[in-house]
């Protein structure tokens, strides 16, 4: 008599269960971490019984290494193991939540301090919001290991490919794909308008650069005048709009969040260097940021609200730093976009206006 056929639903649960890696500790290691809790639980007291877990840890992680033996998994494409762990972390991912495919997300500026930056693109059929697979990645950040990442559906980044992003441009190359498991056409880099998308990216920043200006300009009459109140709301729409646009223009995801802390968050995916600006008085620049996070209500509506000119004093000269660096580094990043070296011969195409993008 033949063997009951797996079902998709539990050949699913099984391939998540087969291929759990943990970036930290082998398969092996976690049974024997495991089986040193229970020991130690049952110890302190607790009724004896517990040692029959025991045997049942045995039994699963048996269950488990059967299991891999027998699914035997399509092969994919992998990156060599890279330095520090990465290697594992993409397997690690990939067995949790079956992308299409990740790439490493090097930025033009500042590659260095990337090492784990990735461009994670899930199946167009993925039934969950991108919010809870982002919840099973964040779980990857354990003991002290920061990862940085993007996550979008397949169909997404091809349409961001196709409008012109910078950002997922450089990124969908072949020498940055880490992991393909080969079931949904990659993004095609191979009709790309380098200089339509250079001049789209800088019109959309210099707008929202030069509506910043005059925002930081409005602050520096009103501290002049003694007019105070005013001051840090002027200063935050200033450092708002600068760092909003500076996303907007490298990777056309249309950000709508007036928190500077968040916007330096996808600074953070997107142009990394901005967010190291003033990486020696981190302390300093978190309670400047947390002011005027706080004042961008309260110089509105409250009766209350009350501020120093000392305070408003730095935090114009910081205004008046901060929104030109990052003017620079976002030009740097527009001037040095070249995929000419990464994917051939640029075909000329023509891309849509910036208006007409959503």
């Amino acid at each position: 008599m033949s063997a009951p056929a797996i079902t998709p639903k539990l050949y699913k649960s099984l391939q998540g269960l087969v291929h759990f890696s943990s970036p930290y500790l082998s398969r092996e290691d976690i049974r024997d971490l495991l089986a040193d809790l229970i020991v130690q639980q049952a110890g302190r007291g607790t009724a004896g019984f517990i040692f029959d877990v025991l045997p049942q840890v045995d039994k699963m992680f048996d269950f488990v290494a059967a299991a891999a033996a027998e699914l035997q998994q399509p092969s994919v494409e992998t990156a060599e193991p890279g330095p520090g762990g990465l290697h594992e972390i993409i397997e690690w991912i990939a067995g949790m939540l079956n992308p299409v495919c990740i790439y490493r997300a090097s930025p033009l500026v500042g590659a260095e301090s990337q090492a784990f930056s990735l461009l994670i693109a899930m199946p167009t059929t993925a039934n969950k919001r991108l919010s809870d697979y982002s919840s099973v990645i964040n779980t990857v950040c354990l003991q002290a290991r920061e990862i940085n990442y993007t996550l979008c559906k397949i169909g997404q980044l091809r349409k961001y490919v196709e409008v012109g992003s910078i950002f997922h441009i450089s990124a969908c190359t072949a020498e940055h794909l880490l992991y393909y498991n080969g079931r949904e056409p990659l993004p095609d880099c191979s009709h790309v308008a380098v200089e339509s998308v250079k001049e789209c990216a800088m019109a959309r920043f210099t707008t929202g650069y030069c509506r910043g200006r005059a925002f930081a300009d409005g602050a520096r009459y009103y501290l002049e005048h003694g007019q105070y109140e005013m001051v840090p709301f002027m200063l935050h729409q200033a450092i708002e709009l600068t760092l909003l646009h500076a996303v907007i223009a490298i990777s056309r995801v249309g950000i709508h969040d007036h928190s500077i802390s968040n916007l330096l968050k996808h600074c953070g995916r997107f142009a990394p260097p901005i967010t190291k600006l003033f990486p020696g008085d981190e302390k300093t620049e978190t309670r400047l940021i947390a002011f005027l996070e706080a004042s961008y209500l309260d110089a509105r509506y409250s009766d209350h609200y009350e501020v120093v000119e000392e305070q408003l004093t730095t935090l114009c000269h910081w205004a008046d730093v901060l929104l030109p660096a990052t003017q620079a580094i976002v030009c740097e990043l527009i001037n040095g976009f070249d995929p000419v070296q990464q994917h051939g011969v640029i075909q000329t195409s023509e891309l849509p206006k910036p208006e007409a993008i959503t």
